[in-house]
């Protein structure tokens, strides 16, 4: 005798399956829920360290090249936290100097020659300043020394160093500018001398509108006196250090001198030591505990000025 076929899942069996998928997604569910977290704070981390390396670049950039002797750092602009100097945006050659105080200069553009005795990664203006090379009257470094003047004027100049001995024929392409300063050079000051650019620039922790400290930078319009709008340039940092003084902020400069000790005068800065500490925008879960926080992470760097 045939027995009859069963038609349908008992019970019991449906019971078990459902167990075992519910199981099965919890599992699923807990896993996707992890990498997500994971993902999430490597992201938030990674951003914290481009931000940080960005920093840190800028940072060691603008301040290699100072010359704190020359007086490039301003003083009362050694902060804790904030610090105001003479920055360099550009380099030429004065192809000829008239009465003393004016400079005829190459164009900033390659020219038809292909030489490039200019280089400017901003436009040169009123109320910026420069470095003249003076080589002295001696032929031995003892008296050689940068001069700093601040332009008056700046206007392009068809004849500004369109032939001679810095220049091909072909250069009048592409021609250069006169510059006008606050005083005459000195008189052992000749054609040919190597010019520096600068301007007056502040790098400091603020808040900004979004309620975040960054590190922000500014120009001054003029070489005596000190920028008001900070513009942001990477962040988020924490906030400045309030109690105790040397208790760790966002950002903090410290200044050396020559033999290792910390000094307040600006003419005998040596080194620069540079802590940045930041946070992340986000919040994130780290391994081994259950509740996202923000991620913090730090660099440090020391910064020998070249020029000291």
């Amino acid at each position: 005798m045939i027995g009859r076929m069963r038609a349908a899942f008992t019970l019991v069996e449906c019971t078990v399956a459902i167990v075992l998928l519910a199981i099965l997604g919890t599992a699923v569910t807990t896993t996707v829920q992890r990498q997500g977290r994971a993902y999430r704070a490597a992201a938030e981390l990674s951003e914290l360290r481009d931000q940080l390396s960005e920093g840190a670049a800028i940072l060691a950039s603008e301040l290699r090249a100072l010359a704190p002797g020359g007086g490039d750092v301003y003083p009362g602009g050694m902060g804790k936290n904030a610090l105001e100097f003479r920055s360099a945006f550009g380099f030429s050659i004065a192809c000829e100097i008239s009465g003393g105080s004016i400079l005829s200069l190459p164009s900033n553009s390659a020219s038809g020659a292909g030489t490039r005795l200019t280089w400017l990664y901003k436009r040169a203006e009123p109320g910026n300043g420069v470095y003249v090379f003076d080589e002295g009257s001696s032929a031995d470094l003892s008296d050689d020394a940068w001069v700093f003047r601040t332009i008056v004027s700046v206007v392009p100049d068809p004849a500004a160093c369109a032939a001679g001995a810095f220049a091909a024929a072909r250069d009048a392409l592409s021609p250069g500018f006169r510059i006008s300063l606050s005083a005459a050079l000195p008189g052992t000051v000749g054609a040919g001398a190597p010019v520096r650019f600068v301007e007056r620039v502040r790098y400091a922790l603020y808040r900004s509108s979004d309620n975040r400290w960054y590190l922000g930078y500014c120009a001054s319009s003029t070489m005596t006196t000190t920028c008001a709008a900070l513009q942001p340039v990477s962040g988020p940092y924490l906030p400045p250090a309030s109690s105790p003084p040397s208790a760790p902020g966002g950002l903090d400069f410290h200044y050396v001198d020559a033999n290792g000790t910390a000094t307040t005068d600006p003419l005998n800065v040596a080194r620069i030591d540079i802590a940045l500490r930041g946070v992340t925008y986000g919040t994130a879960t780290l391994a081994g505990r259950l509740a996202a926080i923000p991620i913090r992470d730090s660099v440090r760097l020391s910064v020998e000025v070249r020029n000291r």
